[in-house]
Parts: structure tokens; sequence; C-alpha cells
């Protein structure tokens, strides 16, 4: 048997012999700088475990005595096929490169690893003790390093698929608990790239447009062919049944609302009214894409999340949103209900997905994406969760797009410095942060991640606010235990 060794860049997941460009281009040489390239692996058969080079000990020799495993060897022992070394220094250069620490007296990075504990991270100089997890989306971080870098990996690898955490507690051996931390360390750590991927998204508009307007009129294929366009759509995802509903039928709302949300009646008995995700889409083609759990599709709701984008810029969408060319001069429409002109043979016009070269294709793909990896990873989850699961979406896409040297990029530009006493805004989307050498933040509260992981997520209407209560607007018969106390 023909043994081959292949380095820690060419296939850190299981016994492949073949080089992977995919994770290169993806993840970018800096962070394979981190990475002890001098270290190699040996591949064998399938009889035999991917395992690192040691000498040879002959049988016959006496047994030494071997010294007491701790908790993370048993952990790392269960894994011989993976390359913990090359996970473990993956993780350690994504904390390095994102949440850079720095010694307060030297203010230099602070680089130097302690042999024994792997969080832990010293001054070159004057060796001041610092943590790598603390503050971060690891912090409080139990397991082995090599865990997150390999369910990102993952996750990268296996997109549009999502990756839940039934599976990270098949793949890891943990328990349910274990797992789902896990699954919202990922998705946290994801979710705070979403500035970068608007920023990202922003320069790929200016750069190709450069102020220009759509013509008022004509055919627009040819003007707009090869170069980003925003396209828009409202997605309705886990639509509640009427078995959900107490088998009634809802309606008292109409559209996409309808599927959504469950009847008064019914929302006051559970104390649950919003049972499906309703999410509006913002996607360019070829490029990144911003989805956001919203209750309605109101102006009110759904302006807002244009307004990253710059002025005037170039936007598709169906008939949903007729309100945006009072604001955008170059925001077009196609009306997906448009009747055939001969009526007897045909029912829809031909063009009314796409006409004159306007249509929101880009994002309708996106959908059918969504809701399609979404029902075969997940199944169900509340709308509460929506917007974690939706920027873990986004956040995969962009780094097989863009990639993570791009959104290190322009994270870098992105500091914000934090104000101690304000610390409930931490891991917010619209403030992307990173610790300062002199921040005096402590961090001390165990239950920092689930304050962070509460701060991302999409808080639905109650019944109480939701339904309506005061009939004095309304042709509602007024109930009479309210009549006599108003006459």
């Amino acid at each position: 048997m023909s043994l081959v060794n292949i380095s820690c860049l060419d296939s850190p997941n299981e016994k492949i012999q073949l080089p992977n460009p995919f994770l290169r281009n993806v993840l970018g040489e800096s962070i394979f700088s981190f990475v002890d390239q001098n270290k190699k692996f040996v591949v064998g058969d399938d009889s035999q475990a991917f395992t690192q080079n040691k000498p040879f000990r002959n049988q016959t020799e006496p047994s030494l005595k071997q010294p007491k495993l701790t908790a993370k060897d048993r952990f790392n022992s269960k894994f011989p096929h993976i390359n913990i070394d090359y996970y473990t220094n993956l993780t350690k250069a994504l904390l390095t490169k994102f949440y850079p620490k720095y010694c307060p007296t030297c203010n230099v990075l602070l680089t130097k690893d302690v042999s024994t504990r792997e969080n832990a991270v010293l001054c070159p100089e004057c060796n001041y003790h610092g943590s790598r997890t603390v503050g971060t989306f690891l912090h409080h971080f139990k397991i082995p390093l090599w865990s997150f870098s390999y369910i990102l990996v993952e996750a990268v690898q296996r997109y549009p698929l999502g990756l839940s955490a039934s599976e990270i507690q098949r793949k890891l051996c943990v328990s349910n608990n274990t797992a789902i931390l896990l699954k919202r360390r990922l998705q946290v750590f994801l979710s705070e790239m979403i500035p970068s991927i608007k920023t990202l998204m922003v320069e790929d508009i200016r750069k190709t447009w450069k102020g220009k307007d759509l013509p008022e009129s004509g055919d627009l294929s040819d003007f707009i062919k090869g170069k980003p366009v925003v396209h828009t759509d409202t997605l309705a995802l886990f639509s509640a049944t009427q078995r959900s509903n107490g088998y009634l039928a809802r309606k008292k709302h109409s559209g996409q609302t309808a599927s959504i949300y469950l009847s008064d009646r019914v929302a006051e008995a559970k104390g649950v009214y919003q049972i499906g995700t309703l999410i509006s889409t913002v996607a360019l083609k070829g490029k990144g894409i911003i989805l956001t759990s919203v209750p309605d599709q109101k102006q009110s709701t759904l302006q807002p999340l244009f307004d990253f984008l710059p002025k005037n810029s170039p936007l598709f969408s169906d008939e949903g949103i007729p309100w945006m060319a009072r604001y955008n001069k170059n925001f077009r429409s196609v009306n997906h209900s448009a009747r055939a002109k001969d009526g007897k043979r045909n029912v829809w016009a031909k063009d009314r997905y796409s006409k004159n070269g306007i249509s929101n294709q880009t994002s309708e793909g996106v959908q059918r994406s969504i809701k399609y990896s979404f029902l075969a990873s997940y199944n169900y989850f509340k709308p509460e969760n929506g917007q974690l699961y939706l920027n873990e979406f986004s956040a995969l896409k962009a780094i097989r797009v863009y990639g993570i040297e791009e959104l290190l990029r322009v994270c870098s530009h992105q500091k914000v410095h934090l104000n101690p006493k304000k610390t409930k805004d931490l891991g917010k989307v619209e403030t992307k942060y990173r610790i300062k050498p002199n921040s005096s933040i402590k961090h001390s509260d165990s239950k920092y991640l689930l304050k962070t992981v509460d701060s991302f997520k999409y808080i639905p209407p109650t019944p109480n606010g939701r339904i309506r209560r005061d009939f004095s607007n309304s042709r509602k018969r007024i109930d009479v235990k309210f009549r006599n106390l108003l006459e």
C-alpha cells in the first residue's frame, strides 16, 4: 500500500488525495496563512484512519505508562478521520481576523499561543493574558475550537441546503442543546456579516451604473445586459394551514398575509398570532442578497429596507410596491396578472413575467431556493428565529460569491466604538462591532451569547397588538358587553 502525503491546505475534510481549490477561493489565502503548512498527513486505504505521522513503536517493547486523557482528548479521539489541527488553526485565524485582540499596554496584536489552552492568547512582548473567544460568537465555548470551523466549512459546501442542529448533533456526537447552541453561534457569526454584504452590493451598483438612469420607455434588455439590477419580491414561508387555525377559514386578511397569521379567535385562545414567516428579498444577479423577515407588506414596513441602496438605483419588482415609483425614478415593475389580448385562446399574457427586459426573476429564483432548501433542512422554525436563518442564508451566499477576504476588507473599515453602558446593542445587524484594545466592556455574563442571539431575533406581532379592538371607525358591531359601558 502506498501512502500519499498531502498538505493541510489541500484536503481538510476526508481522505481526499486531490486539492480543494473551492475552499482556497472562498476562504482566501490570508486565512490560510495562519495554518501551519509544514505538517504532513498520511492517507491510506479505507481501513486506516486519517492520522498524523508518528514514529513506529515495536510491539515487543515494554509499554510505557500512558498519560491520563483529558476530556478534550477523549472528545477528539472520536474523530480520527478529521484533520483537527487544520480546523483548529482555521478557527483561530477567523477569530484573529474578525475579532482582533490587542494588548492594552503594548498596543500590539495578541498572537502568542498557550500550548495547554487553545482559547488563551498572550502578548508577544509582555505576555499579557487574553482570551480569543470572550466577547465573540464563541463566548463561553466549552468544546474544542475545531468544531466551529468544521460546521462552517460544511455549511458553505452544502449551500443552499441548510445544516440543521440535528445534523450537527450526529456529526459531532454532542447533545441536542450543544448542537442548537453551536448552530446559534454560527448564525451570529454570519449575521454580523450583513452590513459588509450591503456595502459590497452598493459598491457593485455604483461601480457599474455611475449615476446613469434607465430610459423612460422602450426595451431595456440591451441597456441592462451584464449590469447588476436590484430585484425585489416577497415570499410567504411556512404558511398556516387550516388545521393550525382550528379548522377555520381565514377571511379577515387577504394575500400573503392571510397565510401566516391565525384568525383572531384562534390567536386569542393560543396566545400566538403569527405562524408563518414573511420574507422580503433584495437580490443582485450573481451577487449578494439581503433577506428580511417582515410582518406585512405596507409601505412603512418595506420602504426602510431599501435605504442602504444608492439613490435612484435600478430596481425591478412586481406590482406589489407601486409607491416606489414616487421615490425612485429608475423603478420598473412588471404585471404578473396581465391578461392575454386574445381571451378566447389564452388567459394569461405571454409577457406577464418579463416585459421589455423588466422582470424580478432573480428574486423569484432566490425565493424558490429558500423555500425548497428550508423545507428540506429544517421542516419548520418559529417566526422569532426566522431572521437568524435568513441572515445565515444571505451570508453563506456572500461567502461563495465574494469570499471571506472581500468581506473582511469591508469589515475592517466598519469599526464602531462601543459604549460600555449600552451592551444591549451588541450584535445588531446595523452596528458591526470589533473589540478595541482599550475596551472597558466586561463580558463576565454567562448569558452574553444568548442576549446577542435575542438581539437578532424577529419580534412578531402579538394578538393584543395586531387584532383590532377599537371598532369606532369600522362597520363591525360592538359587543353587547362593551356597548353598555359606552352608553
